[in-house]
């Protein structure tokens, strides 16, 4: 590397210096074979929100999939929920306020009630295509999970059967989530260290002028 000498100021060289101190670890840079890839054990989950600023387009493309939309809550957005309740059905046997989860949109749309801290899924789903109310039970061999539980939606709860898949950084044990759906982290995991670097690139930049 070219000297710096007149090139940059010693205010630029050391901004160079904090940055890449930023960046190596404690015991210096270890063999490409031995880094880990991705993010350390010490990384914490951040929220999609997070990635905005500087994945601008994709986040904001991302927002508008399925994947981004498929868990929600119908108390932040009353127009997720696609099912005419103004209508009696002898299937539904809840009603609108009791929604507390909204889970898909496209062909099918099914209910989460709220009891305590954990979800339950109602007896009946609503078929978007067909805009009509069918029944929904998971039947026996068609899930993983069916046989370590009841007979009963009310005794089969979302998190440890469903949750763990549709968030981010679901906590089975504290049930709680970082973000409900499939967010930037489900598959790139936490991003605190890649936010915290990407921070420490834009102080270096300002510095630099």
């Amino acid at each position: 590397m070219p000297a710096s000498k007149g090139v940059l100021t010693d205010s630029q060289i050391w901004s160079i210096v904090l940055y890449l101190r930023h960046l190596t670890p404690p015991g210096g840079i270890a063999p490409a074979e031995a880094r880990p890839e991705g993010p350390s054990a010490a990384a914490t989950y951040v929220g999609s929100k997070t990635c905005e600023k500087c994945h601008t387009e994709i986040y904001h493309r991302w927002q508008k999939t399925p994947m981004a939309n498929v868990v929600r809550d119908p108390r932040e957005h009353p127009e997720a929920i696609l099912a005419a309740f103004s209508k009696p059905d002898p299937l539904v046997k809840f009603k609108k306020e009791d929604v507390a989860f909204v889970y898909g949109s496209l062909w099918k749309q099914r209910f989460f009630t709220k009891v305590g801290n954990d979800y339950f899924p109602e007896g009946a789903q609503s078929d978007v295509m067909h805009k009509m109310w069918r029944p929904y039970f998971a039947a026996p061999g068609t899930d993983w999970w069916i046989p370590f539980y009841p007979a009963d939606n009310m005794k089969r709860p979302t998190g440890p059967t469903c949750d763990g898949c549709h968030s981010v950084n679901y906590n089975v044990h504290e049930k709680s989530v970082t973000e409900w759906n499939v967010g930037c982290e489900r598959c790139h995991g936490p991003g605190s260290e890649h936010v915290s670097a990407s921070h420490a690139w834009e102080y270096f930049q300002i510095r630099q002028g």
